[in-house]
């Protein structure tokens, strides 16, 4: 009879019924212990001591977001600092990484690199090399982007209504609600 493992339901388990897990420390973390007679497999031993090695394993690759739309939305724009890089680029007309890095927000370097090229392959940015000077990237918004618009002010009002200290003029969510189009 085959043991299965009682967190990954696995049946690839060492036979041995006593003693602690083995330490190979040859190889990938998985492949570091072999199940004792708790009928912990590897992968599961692995996911509570080396959860760093794991980490990128556990998020749903890029693909697995399509399908929902809410999920496909969050998995593009559900960043908060994406949401706000798309405000600067939108609504404020920023295009250049010293633009984004002069926002109230204060978005450290690593992080704004790191959206910007997220927001780059989701199609939702252009990075174009500035013509007149060739040392300075900019990002333009693309048609993709660009219908997030009515979607974004949508989410704002929102904001003004439920936010105490909000610095949204009171003009804002009554003249949206009442011509949305007109305010885009």
């Amino acid at each position: 009879m085959a043991l299965l493992c009682a967190t990954c339901r696995s049946t690839d388990l060492d036979q041995r019924t006593t003693g602690p897990p083995v330490f190979w420390g040859i190889g990938p973390p998985c492949q570091w212990f072999k199940h004792p007679g708790s009928a912990i497999c590897a992968l599961a031993i692995c996911k509570i001591f080396f959860p760093r090695y794991i980490g990128p394993m556990a998020k749903p690759s890029q693909k697995d977001w399509h399908g929902c739309p809410t999920r496909y939305a969050a998995g593009i724009i559900g960043d908060k600092w994406c949401f706000l890089l798309m405000r600067d680029i939108l609504l404020h007309g920023k295009r250049s990484y010293g633009e984004f890095q002069s926002s109230d927000e204060k978005i450290s370097t690593n992080i704004l690199a790191d959206r910007l090229v997220r927001l780059e392959e989701a199609g939702l940015l252009d990075r174009q090399i500035d013509p007149r000077k060739g040392s300075r990237v900019c990002y333009f918004p693309t048609r993709k982007l660009r219908d997030l618009l009515p979607a974004l002010l949508s989410l704002m009002v929102w904001s003004t209504k439920y936010d105490e200290k909000t610095e949204a003029p009171d003009s804002f969510a009554s003249s949206y609600l009442d011509d949305p189009l007109g305010i885009i």
